[in-house]
């Protein structure tokens, strides 16, 4: 299950979480024309972008799976609204 996740973090076996959120590798992600950007984005000629992190992890704890899901809470597509 945790393999159809868009993983960032480099656990290879899938029931090792990362040790940090913060340390773990990223995906950068662009959206172009995106002059308001995103709280943890940066806008730089236009183009907002942020760096995503994403680790989900599952483990067998006496006959009952276990998710653990770790994330930096920025997501893997551009944002449309409003106010960003």
């Amino acid at each position: 299950v945790a393999a159809t996740f868009l993983n960032t973090c480099a656990h290879g076996d899938y029931d090792t979480p990362a040790a940090d959120v913060s340390t773990m590798a990223s995906e950068s992600f662009s959206c172009a024309k995106k002059p308001r950007c995103i709280p943890d984005g940066v806008v730089s000629g236009g183009t907002c972008t942020w760096e995503r992190r994403l680790c989900v992890t599952c483990r067998d704890v006496n006959g009952v799976t276990k998710i653990r899901v770790q994330t930096n809470n920025l997501p893997n597509h551009c944002v449309q609204s409003v106010s960003v």
